[in-house]
Formats: structure tokens, sequence, C-alpha cells
């Protein structure tokens, strides 16, 4: 009988899409959406292409508040997706979620949105 863990088995490596209490942003989704209004960089080839749109960001909210595993899940161009996770990616602070009174791994996702404003 072979009594080794496969990775995902273990729940304290299992990943919740929907925990009791879900991972957030530290400081709400103002903060978060705050970060990405500052922080934004609109990829010039993209401005020139005229390409506006969401950028749908998947990622994981680790049980120590880091986010990990980041993936576009539906993008708009290649330059415009690496500029949506490298914003998510930037924002570090966030709590995580808890399952049954348990810090848990959270996976979430996030639109990260781009117009051209003239």
């Amino acid at each position: 009988m072979r009594t080794d863990k496969k990775e995902g088995t273990d729940n304290d490596n299992k990943i919740y899409i929907v925990p009791e209490k879900n991972a957030a942003p530290v400081g709400g989704l103002r903060a978060l959406y705050k970060h990405i209004q500052k922080n934004l960089q609109y990829p010039e080839k993209a401005i020139r292409r005229g390409l506006e749109g969401r950028v749908f960001v998947e990622f994981v909210v680790e049980k120590n508040g880091t986010v990990n595993q980041l993936r576009v899940l539906k993008g708009i161009g290649p330059e415009c997706d690496r500029e949506a996770i490298r914003l998510i990616q930037s924002f570090d602070k966030w709590i995580p979620g808890e399952h049954h009174g348990q810090v848990v791994r959270v996976k979430q996702s996030f639109p990260v949105v781009f117009k051209i404003v003239k």
C-alpha cells in the first residue's frame, strides 16, 4: 500500500475556489483599483494598435497573503496581458482566505481594464 501524498490532495496544499471567507486585498477593492490606476503602464504598441478591453488574470492567494500562479484567462494582446499580470503581481498585500477556521490558499480572478483616454 502506498502512503505517499499526491500534490493537491493534502488539505494544507488544497486550493479553494469558494472558501467560507474569500481572500481580499488589504484595503479592499478600492485599494486594488487605486493601485492599478496609479501603476498601469499602457503598452505603447497596444495604444498604437487601438487595443482596449479587459484582461482577466487568475491567481492564487497563498496562506501568507502573497500572490502566486498568475495566468491570463482571457486576454486582449500579449503586451496588455503581460502588463495585467505585472500589476496584479505587484499588489502583494492580500488577506488570505479562511475555511472552517483555517487559513487556506484561494484561487481568485480579477479583470484589468485597458481603455485609451483621448
